[in-house]
């Protein structure tokens, strides 16, 4: 198959559904053997028919099943030369009222934990081979934090942290990680994160035209728009560009 991705392994976790749905599917387009990797089973089986992609159900807080799942995908197809860190969770809570500490480890180990295990079960396959490509998502709350998002923007702050050294780590094995940092992308859990009514759709409409108010570009962020700029970060001509945040927001940090 051609395309710029052909014969390239691509691991992308959350792949399931919203972004991670729509990066594995831009990297069929392309040419790519890809494994779409989440918890939601019925989700991972669905979207795998639906793709023609491998499907592995784990829970990536879990270290032998990130180690597992890893091992899955190299017994498939030989190989990873792309992972996708897509995988997390969003939660809202105040801090000092209500969040409490196991609340802000299951942040810290869904939005972090997880990505840093899949880093390092993947990267020696990688480093075997002189090659690879890692991108991991935080958000954009990290400039423009929220009330309630305390265990959220320290978790996807940390992911960024973490990128930055492993840049340094990985680059004299031609090994590149780059960072991207949504802002409001209208995901089916945005679109329907306060329910489906008309008064819950209202709402929803709101939260986006407040956001469009500080937007240069005055449209909706869609997750095509993420996996087009997720695609650009791990081609092979790309490989001079390493542990950078890019922000795919609608310019809404510099208005």
């Amino acid at each position: 198959m051609s395309g710029r991705f052909a014969r390239r392994v691509v691991i992308v976790t959350g792949g399931a559904a919203g972004i991670g749905l729509a990066t594995a599917k831009a990297y069929v387009a392309e040419g790519a053997d890809v494994a779409i990797v989440d918890i939601n089973a019925a989700a991972v089986r669905e979207a795998a028919q639906a793709l023609d992609v491998f499907g592995v159900v784990a829970d990536l807080t879990d270290e032998a099943a990130v180690a597992d799942m890893v091992d899955q995908v190299v017994a498939r197809f030989g190989a990873v030369d792309v992972l996708v860190n897509l995988a997390g969770v969003y939660g809202q809570r105040p801090m000092l009222e209500e969040q409490t500490l196991a609340g802000l480890r299951h942040a810290l180990a869904t939005n972090l934990e997880s990505a840093f295990l899949c880093c390092q079960k993947v990267v020696p396959h990688m480093r075997g081979r002189g090659y690879g490509r890692i991108v991991t998502t935080a958000s954009g709350t990290f400039h423009n934090p929220q009330p309630g998002l305390s265990a959220y923007v320290a978790a996807k702050g940390g992911t960024i942290g973490m990128t930055r050294v492993l840049a340094k780590e990985l680059g004299p094995d031609g090994i590149t990680i780059n960072i991207i940092m949504p802002g409001l992308i209208a995901t089916e859990h945005v679109l329907t994160m306060v329910g489906d009514t008309a008064e819950a759709r209202a709402t929803v409409d709101g939260f986006f035209a407040r956001t469009l108010e500080h937007q240069s570009i005055k449209r909706r962020g869609l997750p095509e728009d993420l996996a087009h700029g997720i695609l650009f970060l791990t081609e092979e001509a790309s490989g001079f560009i390493t542990g950078q945040t890019l922000q795919f927001d609608g310019g809404s940090t510099f208005t």
